[in-house]
């Protein structure tokens, strides 16, 4: 296996003035003779790529970083408490942030990574079908932080979509073992790349999500708002990497938010069908599993 992985991010096209693929920053000769290249020589590629990057103007990019690699970052940014990870697509995400001193358990076991808070958990599963893409904000024309995006291929563990509210059984995925009891709601988004769910904590909750079982997200969620907000029902959002399950209070519609792990759903955003912010778009052949905000 290569010690070093390839820069192809699924564009392969040459054209203009350069010499260069307009996907991954490489020579023609480079591509054909990458399996045979010497450690060394993929380095020295590798070494060059991010000024061609920045001439080519490419936004999105690959990282040189293999399985470990990525799962050693996850695990190390948790642990600081640095930045903040968000699971979904445009429109509809959520927020695993931790302050400095807040406590967290941090577990790692064979691919998969936990993260737990008082607030909020966070579970992410890796394997060699993931790739770790790095986005110039600079190079986009947006300013903000640096971006780390987990690409799945889109061919790859799309998730079964459903339209209208659905209870999918006990939460027994739930990362908390205390949680795996409760019923888990699917909002019905309709998307193979994000699940929005709830978890109802309380009997009052349940109540309320099974009776309005079957229906569509705008028939029921002005009904439910309210009650998910009362009763603080957990907001559980997935990927085809993982999860993240927030524990925050729901802000009131138009409130300021405080500042802490959260979930957003803006329903003008999330039917635009993006999985990326304008600007940012990925390589049609992946889909975001979790970003990370530097």
């Amino acid at each position: 296996m290569t010690a070093i992985a390839s820069p192809c991010v699924g564009i392969c096209r040459f054209g203009g003035s350069s010499d260069y693929c307009l996907g991954c920053g490489r020579t023609a000769e480079e591509l054909s003779n990458w399996r045979t290249m010497a450690e060394s020589q993929r380095q020295r590629v590798w070494d060059g790529l991010l000024a061609r990057f920045a001439e080519l103007g490419i936004v999105v990019s690959r990282l040189p970083w293999l399985e470990i690699d990525i799962l050693e970052y996850v695990e190390r940014t948790l642990r600081s408490g640095e930045g903040t990870w968000v699971f979904g697509v445009y429109g509809a995400v959520a927020e695993f942030i931790r302050d400095r001193d807040e406590v967290v358990v941090v577990t790692r076991k064979d691919a998969t990574i936990e993260a737990v808070t008082p607030r909020a958990a966070l579970r992410l599963t890796g394997d060699q079908g993931v790739r770790a893409l790095r986005v110039d904000t600079g190079a986009s024309g947006l300013s903000g932080t640096e971006r780390i995006v987990l690409a799945v291929p889109r061919a790859k563990r799309a998730l079964r979509a459903v339209d209208s509210l659905t209870l999918r059984g006990p939460d027994t995925a739930a990362i908390r073992r205390a949680d795996r009891q409760c019923p888990l709601y699917d909002l019905g988004l309709g998307s193979a790349n994000i699940r929005f769910c709830v978890r109802a904590q309380s009997e009052r909750c349940a109540a309320e999500l099974r009776s309005r079982e079957g229906m569509q997200l705008p028939a029921f969620l002005p009904e439910l708002g309210p009650t998910l907000s009362d009763e603080n029902a957990t907001r559980v959002v997935e990927t085809r990497l993982g999860r993240i399950e927030i524990r925050t209070p729901i802000s009131p519609p138009n409130a300021s938010l405080t500042y802490g792990p959260n979930t957003h759903f803006l329903p003008e955003r999330f039917q635009l069908n993006r999985d990326m912010p304008p600007g940012l778009d990925l390589p049609e052949a992946y889909v975001p599993g979790a970003i990370y905000y530097a």
